[in-house]
């Protein structure tokens, strides 16, 4: 039931790689390997100490940024592990057509559209919205949202009803979202 094994997190990759001097990015095989040193090491009376010590040494010595280890500088372990090369994120634009009407009570409501299950931001509620592919005019698109936006309702909604007003700019994870509100 009970399994001794060694604790793995950042803290604790770091600390492994400056020990081993292992400057591989921290998601290669070299990497990995020397995670099992982790299991070699750890103390199998006391390993939730063992285990905490190695994060805290970690946190607080191995430091990503100023480290303060014990050992020779001139082996240049303070840069160890490599970071991964991150992709640059990709920029989508999509138009996004906010539908307002006035409810019962005079309030506001606002037509909205669930993603699918699947993918980024499974599941959530948004605006109405259409990406923006590379050639056609941004004037086709529209017909396209028009049209969608009209499957949704029911009833026939027309292009003349979409106003221009505005640019927004936000970053999701790994990637940007350009989206035009109309």
């Amino acid at each position: 039931m009970w399994r001794i094994s060694g604790a793995v997190d950042g803290n604790v990759i770091r600390v492994l790689c400056r020990l081993r001097a292992i400057g591989a990015d921290s998601t290669s095989p070299a990497v990995t390997e020397a995670l099992c040193l982790a299991n070699m090491l750890v103390d199998p009376e006391r390993p939730g100490d063992f285990n905490q010590a190695l994060m805290e040494l970690g946190a607080r010595v191995c430091t990503p940024k100023g480290p303060r280890e014990p050992w020779d500088n001139e082996l240049g372990v303070q840069n160890f592990p490599r970071k991964p090369v991150k992709k640059p994120p990709r920029v989508e634009r999509t138009l996004t057509c906010v539908v307002v009407q006035s409810g019962d009570r005079g309030e506001n409501e606002y037509l909205l559209t669930q993603r699918p299950n699947k993918g980024l931001l499974a599941g959530m509620w948004e605006f109405p919205s259409l990406l923006l592919e590379g050639d056609n005019s941004e004037m086709k698109q529209k017909g396209a949202l028009c049209a969608e936006v009209s499957r949704m309702l029911g009833v026939q909604f027309k292009k003349s009803l979409l106003l221009y007003v505005g640019e927004l700019m936000g970053c999701q994870m790994h990637h940007r979202l350009k989206g035009h509100r109309n």
